[in-house]
């Protein structure tokens, strides 16, 4: 049975081939940095040297969990300072032989991760103001 941690890896290594099929060089940062916070690969254009930072969350269902937790007021501490990047969901099957890659900008993420707490917390108040 693979645990969270391999399918992690799993889906890091598929983002990885899928990018370098795609002509991209690709370092796993997990390797010199475990579980390093706010980026799990660098992707390289080799024609221009330019780069950027991607984060990997890997799943079976379609709910991934980002890992940004919300203080009791909806905000999440140091969310911008933490997001640098790019996301790439994969959404694999129980057998981790089919892939498929949901790929959201750093600002996609923000107003996603951001938006939903909001709603969260708007129903929180609101249950809250019932109750009294």
């Amino acid at each position: 049975m693979i645990n969270s941690k391999q399918l992690g890896q799993i889906g890091e290594t598929a983002v990885m081939l899928e990018l370098q099929k795609r002509g991209f060089d690709v370092i796993n940062i997990n390797i010199s940095y475990s579980n390093y916070p706010k980026a799990d690969l660098i992707c390289i254009n080799a024609e221009n040297g330019k780069s950027i930072m991607i984060q990997v969350k890997t799943g079976t269902t379609n709910n991934i969990l980002t890992g940004f937790v919300s203080e009791l007021d909806g905000t999440i501490p140091y969310i911008r300072e933490n997001i640098i990047g790019p996301w790439v969901f994969v959404k694999t099957d129980k057998d981790v032989s089919k892939f498929e890659f949901y790929i959201l900008t750093r600002d996609e993420i923000l107003d996603l991760i951001i938006s939903k707490i909001m709603c969260i917390t708007v129903l929180l108040l609101n249950l809250d103001m019932d109750n009294h």
